[in-house]
């Protein structure tokens, strides 16, 4: 059994129509515009989208999305439990919290910084025990009880110095020429730009230095800060997951009047993606490959049949500029499936999947496998 980690969040959606659902929430994109929420769970790394659940825009907070999860989760065994769920601070609250620690899923959220979490940051920043915890940043670790827990628990401080920008602000112009004394042939220069500090929300310590820091809770105990704090700064990943799959499956591109409809669209979307992101994977192993480059170079081919002695044969073209490796990709998936042919009269379905999966995503599931051997089934 493989260990793999639930990325959960959600993103908006905006509505321009008088679809069911469409409501006044959170709208970054357009402030003031109604929307759907999209609550979604990937895989990390992988970026299989395990579900998706479309609410009201209202429903924005972490929370609205969680119930969808749990169904999912607590409709597979406990040994296919995933190892970890990972979340923005949207999930950071006693209630998803006390779901996780209920059914003894690890769990890494982010907290909100709110005054409590300053002003303990500020008296821990002035103090000792700050360990480096890779990539400039250094970890300090609490046991704390907010306002609101029903417990104590693990709670890691992380914080770097907050790089300094400063903006230029170009003088005002007034139409005037500048003023050149009579006796004098020289140019004047124009005056020099003003600079300014650029303000930041970032809180300063007793000695006045300026921090960008990030509060996380977990209940795992066995790994350290630095593998913590790495492990949520590779979440940055899941943005992508949105960008691709509403911008290029869709998910921003239909509207539906019933909210029902909507849901059932989002998924199947997901499970189109899914599907092509296996394909993508079995054609090219080495890292994900998004549909804006994956669909014009293994679909951009024309066919043509020729009938000769009783034979069909089918002569593919392709006009993209990488063709030859287009074409080893193609026929590396080929002679897969003519071996997993060979051997399908043996096996069942679940099983077939099973091989499919472990060949098309060998590279996170066997780093230390080649990437040229067929994996045959054990």
């Amino acid at each position: 059994m493989h260990r793999y980690v639930i990325d959960i969040d959600n993103t908006v959606k905006p509505i321009y129509g008088h679809q069911e659902g469409a409501e006044l929430g959170y709208n970054p994109i357009k402030p003031g515009r109604p929307s759907h929420n999209y609550h979604s769970f990937f895989i990390g790394k992988a970026r299989i989208a395990l579900g998706v659940d479309v609410r009201p825009g209202r429903q924005h907070f972490g929370r609205c999305g969680m119930k969808r999860l749990w169904a999912l989760i607590d409709a597979l065994p406990p040994n296919r439990w995933p190892a970890l769920l990972r979340g923005d601070v949207g999930y950071g609250n006693d209630a998803t919290m006390c779901e996780a620690e209920a059914r003894g899923i690890p769990y890494l959220f982010k907290i909100k910084r709110s005054r409590n979490i300053q002003n303990l940051f500020r008296i821990l920043s002035g103090g000792k025990g700050w360990k480096d915890c890779g990539s400039g940043w250094e970890s300090l670790e609490q046991r704390v009880k907010l306002d609101g827990w029903q417990r104590r628990r693990r709670v890691l401080f992380i914080r770097r110095p907050a790089e300094k920008k400063v903006e230029t602000v170009e003088p005002k112009k007034t139409g005037r020429k500048p003023r050149v004394p009579k006796k004098s042939t020289a140019l004047v220069p124009t005056a020099p730009a003003v600079v300014k500090q650029a303000e930041f929300d970032f809180v300063k310590d007793v000695k006045g230095r300026e921090w960008d820091y990030c509060v996380l809770v977990t209940n795992d105990e066995k790994m350290d800060a630095v593998a913590l704090s790495q492990l949520y700064r590779d979440r940055g990943d899941c943005e992508n997951n949105f960008d691709e799959f509403k911008n290029q499956w869709g998910w921003s591109g239909f509207t539906t009047h019933k909210l029902k409809s909507c849901r059932t669209m989002a998924r199947l979307i997901a499970i189109v993606a899914n599907w092509w992101n296996v394909f993508c994977r079995l054609a090219d192993p080495t890292a994900h490959r998004e549909a804006i480059t994956s669909r014009p170079a293994y679909m951009g081919i024309m066919g043509r049949i020729v009938e000769s002695g009783r034979k069909r044969i089918i002569h593919l073209t392709s006009t993209h500029a990488e063709s030859e490796l287009i074409q080893r990709a193609l026929g590396t998936v080929a002679a897969f499936f003519r071996w997993l042919k060979s051997t399908a009269e043996h096996l069942d379905e679940k099983t077939r999947w099973y091989v499919v999966l472990r060949c098309a995503f060998r590279k996170l599931l066997m780093p230390e496998q080649p990437l040229g051997e067929v994996i045959p089934i054990q």
